[in-house]
């Protein structure tokens, strides 16, 4: 849930852009400095995004913490036996699954902290009722298998 960046939360908690003033050590530690807030004395954060500037719509923002931007993407190629399992998938076209998960994998969808991982290439996720499973070297995404997803076991 915290994930999320939408205003649109299965829960009561609210959202809002704050300015950061920087870290302050008080007596019970390190406290957060925050200009702008829409919060009651008190009010506890619960969770903290840094401001993207292609996602967030304040233009007086200052994006710092994030320097990438929405023309930052991945170039993706598929295996011809994905191609085939693709077409499979869907046959008539209608789902346009070669689009949408070269679309997906062009944002480059994996966690940000993978970095730390240089070694793994192998990735997947969900789409539908499929998995698709890429790898990554090169700065290139490539599609390896798109299969039903199999039954999970309850």
């Amino acid at each position: 849930v915290f994930a999320s960046r939408a205003p649109y939360r299965p829960n009561p908690i609210g959202l809002s852009a704050v300015e950061h003033l920087g870290l302050e050590r008080t007596s019970d530690g390190l406290a957060l400095r925050l200009g702008g807030i829409d919060l009651l004395d008190g009010t506890p954060i619960l969770d903290i995004k840094p401001y993207l500037p292609h996602i967030d719509a304040l233009p007086e923002a200052r994006g710092g913490f994030a320097a990438t931007t929405a023309g930052d993407r991945c170039r993706v190629s598929f295996d011809p036996r994905a191609e085939r399992q693709i077409a499979a998938a869907d046959p008539q076209g209608t789902r346009r699954l070669r689009l949408l998960i070269e679309q997906v994998l062009a944002q480059d969808p994996r966690p940000g902290y993978m970095d730390r991982y240089p070694e793994r290439k192998d990735y997947a996720l969900r789409l539908f009722d499929l998995e698709v499973c890429w790898q990554v070297a090169g700065g290139v995404a490539t599609v390896r298998s798109v299969l039903p997803r199999r039954a999970e076991k309850r």
